[in-house]
């Protein structure tokens, strides 16, 4: 397997290391959910950002405003406006993993064994979810 190049890091990962507008989340047929990252404007143009995309990048959604709710039914109405727009193509409502921590390691040497290497992109996007998940001990430990 060849060796990766060195990368130019910035010293926090409060910060994307990539251009959140070029991901896109492709949900496949048989429910697959992998990201992709758009290396150019063409491609960008050819396939847009859907508030799916959006949501799950924290980039804001141009969404109308929801009145304030006075009672239940109004805040399931307000909720359902909202999360129609999350809804993918097939009907579902993809979600997070919010404990990748014990999934990186095997994913990281799963690419090593298959020797399928990472994007760069997604490579930076790694290291900056491992900075900004470090406790103050530098560590990742409970």
């Amino acid at each position: 397997m060849a060796a990766y190049a060195p990368l130019d890091l910035p010293a926090s990962g409060k910060l994307p290391f990539t251009d959140y507008s070029r991901w896109r989340l492709r949900v496949s047929e048989d429910g697959d959910h992998t990201w992709h990252y758009l290396h150019t404007e063409e491609e960008a143009a050819d396939w847009a950002q859907t508030d799916c995309d959006k949501y799950w990048l924290g980039i804001p959604l141009d969404l109308p405003a929801l009145p304030k709710p006075t009672n239940a039914l109004e805040a399931a109405r307000n909720g359902y406006r909202f999360f129609k727009h999350l809804q993918t193509e097939d009907g579902h409502w993809p979600a997070e993993d919010g404990g990748p921590m014990f999934l990186i390691p095997g994913l990281v040497i799963g690419s090593y064994v298959t020797g399928m290497p990472f994007q760069l992109e997604e490579r930076l996007e790694i290291i900056r979810y491992l900075f900004n998940h470090t406790n103050e001990d530098g560590g990742w430990g409970m």
